[in-house]
């Protein structure tokens, strides 16, 4: 064998590279992809290879090539999605090819540490663990061994993995349970961080009881601010309603619920102090005498805090603001929600309110007279919360205790929909039916049509076989045809046959079928008797319904 030496530029030259001279290799020195060096060329595409992220200009190009090999390996792609925390385990996904490979490398780095010793289950008591061989047989401490078996030799404690994670992992030892930390090195070598102890725990589920809804008028009142107010322009900045419980404590606002819906408010108008109940029956739709601004610009901050730009149109209003504004007084005055909600009956904080799980309308967010120091507050949201005259509002048991013959007639419209949609279901169902029917009848018809034409062929195929084996004259033969033209099974056709032979044998003179019913064959040897007999023959044959002067010849000759 010829030794022979390859220089270091030779192995150097022979291994490929994603991106350009140097970066990216992804084969070993024979040219031929290397999963580990791949891996590595991946990670350093998306997340980072130990900390070092390939940004050149032709990255793209690098990636393409990369996933062209991948497919060429007939292998996975890794996955793009690995967060900052699994930047080891791309590492080691890097250096060890597959998921499944990595985690049994763990676990068996977890078994060796308790084979030599190291305290994995955090009792102090890690040669124990280990197992004791007091024999000196040298086997190695294997669990098969008869010597081993014999002697009383402690076995090492063996851990079982139950949860695996980027960098940790989570495993059974000795009846308890236990973590710790793990990466793969540079060499491919697993190392264990520090184990300790944990348990299980059990979070509460959240109740599946159903809560019925119903619709409440959510109302919400808040102080303006003096910071927020622009007097040049007339636009003030305003605090429409805040997650939590209101004031009075009536309802409830989930943050979910409020950056959900917070566009109801967008557009709504402002009026100069809510309406009163003749007010709302007069002009549901407010006055315009009191529309003072339009809201504008509503959004949801972080925590689900709606808020918003007023935008005054009224002069003597914005001359009241700036008014309130110089005194330092503009918290004096506050804003007031009025929308239509669904929520239902809940504890929160403590309290039974209404929850209010979505906003369906606003009507107005207006102008209001704030003073949260006297109670003022809870007498405004709550004057507004109960209003049985709101259509929106009104519950069915009112409705049906206020309006019976609203509730009459709204059901027996309901009912008589409900009958016009079974009717016509019914006569469409029929119409189907008789479709479908005829449809069957015509397939049915169909298919016995292709039956009866089928057997009529075999038929016939059988009397031409049989036929031309009766060497019957052509007039026999047709007199055959015609008494079978219409059957559809082979039977009685034998018979068929062979009483025109002997009718035709008849005609012949004969007592036996005759071959050709020439002289010979009816005893005759002169020839003026056989003459004679042909003639007799033939004009026989004439007197045959269809039978023309040549087939009478033909006959006489045979």
């Amino acid at each position: 064998m010829k030794l022979q030496f390859i220089s270091q530029q030779h192995v150097e030259e022979a291994v490929k590279f994603l991106a350009g001279k140097g970066h990216l290799p992804y084969t070993d020195a024979s040219g031929k992809p290397n999963h580990r060096l791949m891996g590595a060329a991946w990670a350093a595409l998306h997340g980072g290879y130990r900390g070092n992220k390939y940004e050149g200009k032709d990255k793209t190009a690098a990636l393409v090539k990369l996933k062209g090999v991948y497919k060429s390996e007939k292998m996975e792609l890794p996955t793009e999605s690995f967060s900052l925390d699994g930047e080891f385990f791309q590492e080691a996904l890097a250096s060890s090819d597959s998921l499944n490979r990595i985690y049994w490398q763990v676990s068996d780095a977890i078994n060796a540490n308790i084979q030599a010793g190291t305290d994995m289950d955090c009792d102090d008591d890690g040669a124990d663990d280990a197992g004791q061989c007091s024999c000196g047989c040298r086997c190695g401490h294997s669990y098969d061994c008869k010597c081993c078996s014999n002697c009383g030799c402690t076995y090492p404690q063996t851990a079982c993995i139950l949860d695996f994670f980027p960098q940790q992992v989570v495993y059974s030892m000795n009846g308890g349970m236990f973590q710790c930390d793990w990466v793969i090195d540079a060499d491919g070598d697993v190392k264990l961080g520090t184990p300790i102890a944990v348990e299980t725990s059990y979070t509460p589920v959240e109740s599946s009881e159903t809560h019925e809804s119903f619709r409440v008028m959510a109302c919400n009142a808040l102080p303006l601010q003096e910071s927020a107010y622009d007097a040049a322009s007339g636009k003030l900045k305003i605090t429409i309603i805040k997650p939590g419980l209101n004031k009075s404590k009536a309802r409830f606002y989930p943050a979910e619920t409020l950056k959900r819906d917070f566009h109801v408010f967008e557009g709504a108008k402002m009026f100069a102090d809510h309406q009163s109940d003749k007010e709302a029956k007069d002009k549901p739709e407010g006055s315009v005498n009191n529309w003072v601004a339009s809201l504008k610009n509503v959004h949801a901050e972080s925590d689900g805090t709606l808020a918003g730009d007023a935008f005054v149109i009224d002069p003597p209003f914005k001359a009241k603001l700036d008014a309130l504004n110089k005194q330092g007084l503009l918290h004096e005055m506050g804003v007031s929600i009025r929308a239509i909600g669904e929520a239902s009956e809940q504890e929160r904080e403590g309290v039974t309110t209404n929850v209010v799980e979505s906003l369906i309308a606003a009507r107005s967010v207006d102008f209001v007279t704030y003073a949260g120091a006297g109670g003022q507050i809870e007498a405004m949201e709550s004057a507004t919360q109960d209003n049985l005259n709101d259509v929106d509002l009104v519950t069915e048991a009112v409705l049906r205790q206020r309006r019976p013959d609203l509730i009459s007639l709204v059901e027996k419209h309901a009912q008589e929909i409900t009958m016009k949609s079974v009717e016509q279901q019914l006569q469409e169902s029929q119409a189907q039916v008789a479709t479908l029917t005829t449809a069957n009848k015509d397939l049915t018809t169909k298919f016995e049509e292709a039956q009866k034409t089928a057997a009529k062929a075999t038929v016939s195929a059988e009397i031409t076989k049989l036929l031309s084996e009766s060497k019957l004259p052509a007039i026999s033969q047709d007199r055959v045809r015609k008494q079978f033209a219409e059957a559809t099974e082979v039977k009685d056709i034998a018979e068929a046959i062979k009483e025109e032979q002997d009718y035709v044998k008849q005609l012949g003179g004969g007592k036996s079928a005759p071959k050709n019913l020439g002289a010979a064959d009816n005893g005759t040897t002169r020839e003026s008797d056989t003459t004679d007999h042909k003639a007799n023959l033939e004009e026989a044959f004439k007197l045959m319904p269809g039978m023309s002067d040549k087939d009478a010849k033909l006959a006489a000759r045979l």
